[in-house]
């Protein structure tokens, strides 16, 4: 067996392998060199075990742990830890011992052709990586921008459901409404008149014309003054008080509950008239208002 041979073998014991090595040629016992020579193979000794330890681990494996998921590019792993091995210093026996001294065993200093070559193998591995995580910032930023396009559609959508719904109620709203008259043209408005305030507005109509409760509400007058003659006031749930004068007749009586549309009397020129119209007036908190804008806003006018 050659000195050689017997090197690779695991079960040499450590007096086998000194005589093996002080078989080589050039080799120099130990207690023959100088200590400074003994501490730069001592530092030698420890480099190699420093650069064992920082370059074991792979090179080619890198993981990029996100929120949304791990991504491990490992496509160059086995390349790289073949160029890592490539790279680390090797130990070469250089003398053999004599007379049962150790063989003195030189550590040669790391190849930079090899060194080269390993980060020149490396740099497909770390570019994946770099791709990947280019990748991941373009599918985050464009989740973000998603993000805040649902949040705009459902701010729309929620401002639209707000206004349809207040136009809905609008329209219930004024579907619980009915004009006082149908067919009718405005033949005064509410003002100063003739020296004196006129509180209502009027409608020319013929006599007999039909008259409207304009909303549900409760009659509470239905009778004859001298002023308004033959007329009928009817008081709303919200309190707002309707007053229809200058009737022909009065189909109601005090108390009695009425809906929207149903017919309270008829149109004449009772009173103090000059001919035959409605005159309408709306009271709100016990003072009369004028009735156009009242009427307009519920879309009776």
């Amino acid at each position: 067996m050659t000195p050689d041979d017997a090197l690779a073998k695991d079960d040499l014991t450590r007096r086998e392998y000194r005589a093996l090595v002080q078989q080589r040629p050039g080799h120099v016992p130990e207690h023959r060199t100088s200590p400074r020579r003994r501490r730069r193979e001592h530092l030698r000794r420890r480099r190699r075990q420093h650069l064992l330890g920082r370059v074991a681990p792979t090179l080619a494996t890198a993981a990029l742990v996100l929120g949304t998921g791990t991504v491990v590019a490992s496509q160059q792993t086995g390349l790289a830890a073949g160029s890592a091995e490539a790279a680390l210093p090797s130990a070469q026996v250089v003398s053999s011992g004599s007379g049962g001294q150790p063989a003195r065993v030189a550590v040669a200093a790391p190849d930079p052709r090899a060194q080269g070559a390993s980060r020149s193998q490396a740099r497909p591995a770390l570019a994946v990586v770099a791709a990947v995580a280019a990748d991941v910032t373009a599918a985050r930023s464009e989740l973000h921008a998603g993000v805040r396009a649902h949040a705009a559609v459902a701010a729309t959508t929620a401002s639209t459901a707000a206004a349809t719904s207040e136009t809905l109620d609008g329209a219930r709203w004024r579907e619980s409404f009915h004009p006082p008259i149908t067919d009718a043209s405005v033949t005064s408005d509410y003002g100063p008149r003739w020296g004196r305030m006129h509180q209502g507005i009027d409608f020319g109509a013929q006599t007999g014309h039909p008259l409207h409760a304009v909303a549900d509400a409760v009659v509470t007058t239905a009778g004859y003054n001298s002023g308004l003659g033959y007329h009928v006031r009817l008081t709303l749930t919200d309190g707002t008080v309707v007053s229809y004068g200058h009737l022909s007749r009065v189909l109601v009586e005090r108390g009695q509950r009425v809906d929207a549309g149903d017919i309270v009397g008829r149109v004449g020129s009772s009173g103090l008239s000059t001919g035959a119209h409605l005159h309408l007036e709306v009271w709100q908190d016990g003072e009369p208002v004028d009735p156009r804008p009242w009427l307009v806003e519920r879309g009776l006018l």
